[in-house]
């Protein structure tokens, strides 16, 4: 069970689910302000979900664990319960899925350009 609030009062839930086609795991990675830099969160496999606790405005990344590869950036809105379903589409790039609540979108899709800090290793 997730906690009700965190340090600033305010949570919501994101559950990130890596899609049934995906041919491998993924790494989520959660970008920090201080120092500016993704840090890994956990890894999802195909067909599972993983549910966070985090903040809206909080900015999350999804990438292919043997490639490296973004598969998609996510901006959390004030929802309370979001879901992101990561589609890999093989070399092609972005592709999220939003089901349920339409809550939480990749940059591309909500115009929303995200810088890229420091890249995970």
């Amino acid at each position: 069970e997730l906690p009700a609030t965190t340090r600033k009062g305010t949570h919501v839930r994101v559950e990130f689910v890596l899609d049934g086609i995906a041919s491998g795991p993924a790494a989520l990675f959660r970008l920090w302000e201080a120092p500016r830099a993704w840090h890994k969160h956990a890894e999802v496999s195909p067909r599972e979900a993983l549910a966070v606790l985090t903040e809206p405005g909080e900015r999350w990344r999804v990438r292919d664990v043997a490639s490296g590869r973004v598969l998609t950036d996510v901006i959390v809105s004030a929802q309370a319960f979001q879901r992101v379903v990561v589609r890999d589409l093989g070399g092609g790039g972005v592709a999220p899925s939003i089901a349920g609540v339409p809550a939480a979108g990749a940059n591309k899709r909500a115009g929303q350009p995200l810088a890229d800090a420091a890249s995970p290793q």
